[in-house]
């Protein structure tokens, strides 16, 4: 029993002694925990950083505003760079919807130019190379006609031309989407004239040559002398002194405006007939009248 409590007094002063040891040595190392942490913590700050507890309050604050000016002027910086990014993409999003805007509309006055080209119609006119005041007047109707009709012309000028030669233009213009072809008094070109032309496109301004074609216009047969527009004075003077009756006058305006509409008509329904064109009947009673005045103002 003596040995027994001998041991337990010597186990007890053992863990006591060792207690005591570990905790001055768990006291030192705190202690250094804490040194190293406040050595730390000091060495964060630079030597011109590190906060002086002897300057005024207002060298501090000095201090503290300097650096919160030196980051203002960071984020000063960031939005002005922002800033001039936001507007060099606006001056680019700009220049590209000016772009667009550009091409849209060119686009279109492409689209309409080919629009209007392609609605167009065209009519081939033949007719003798030579001029007279009668050929003149046909081709200034069919000109008004096709200006007021967006009707394009494909005038031909012949002296001579075979019938292997008008089958080649009468070719030629169909392949071109030619509405129709108007022959004007063929009788002064054709070479070789035979008995009958079959072309359902063709219409002939003729004097002579009335049953060769499949249609034709001409004027009607007058009962004595006919004048082309417009009449001379001396004309009309002997009429008024009761010298001459009465003459006829053929209006070749009025011949060659219903040819091309007659075209005209043809293209839309495929329907063409001959044209008959009555002379005007000029004696003293009508020249007194005045009804006549708009024929004969020249």
């Amino acid at each position: 029993m003596a040995e027994k409590r001998q041991k337990k007094q010597a186990v007890k002063a053992f863990e006591k002694e060792t207690f005591s040891k570990d905790k001055e040595v768990t006291g030192v190392k705190h202690i250094e925990h804490r040194q190293d942490n406040t050595f730390s913590v000091e060495n964060q700050f630079s030597a011109s950083e590190k906060p002086v507890s002897n300057l005024p309050r207002d060298a501090n604050h000095g201090s503290r505003t300097g650096k919160a000016t030196s980051g203002h002027s960071v984020q000063k910086s960031e939005f002005n760079t922002g800033t001039e990014y936001r507007k060099n993409n606006k001056k680019k999003y700009a220049l590209v919807i000016i772009l667009i805007l550009f091409i849209a509309f060119f686009s279109s006055q492409c689209m309409m130019t080919r629009t209007n080209t392609e609605s167009k119609k065209t009519v081939a006119v033949i007719l003798p190379y030579t001029y007279n005041k009668e050929n003149s007047r046909i081709l200034d109707a069919i000109r008004d006609y096709a200006h007021n009709n967006s009707i394009i012309l494909d005038v031909w000028h012949e002296k001579s031309l075979s019938s292997n030669e008008l089958s080649s233009i009468i070719a030629n213009e169909e392949q071109n989407h030619a509405i129709g072809i108007l022959l004007i008094y063929p009788e002064n070109y054709l070479t070789q004239q035979e008995k009958h032309y079959d072309y359902n496109n063709v219409l002939a301004i003729t004097a002579t040559m009335q049953t060769a074609f499949s249609h034709y216009a001409a004027f009607e047969n007058s009962p004595s002398s006919s004048y082309l527009l417009p009449v001379s004075a001396q004309v009309i003077k002997k009429i008024q002194d009761g010298k001459t009756d009465c003459i006829y006058i053929k209006n070749t305006y009025e011949l060659g405006y219903e040819s091309i509409q007659m075209l005209d008509t043809y293209s839309r329904n495929k329907y063409m007939k001959d044209i008959s064109i009555p002379c005007h009947k000029v004696d003293k009673a009508a020249i007194e009248s005045g009804e006549l005045d708009a024929l004969l103002t020249n």
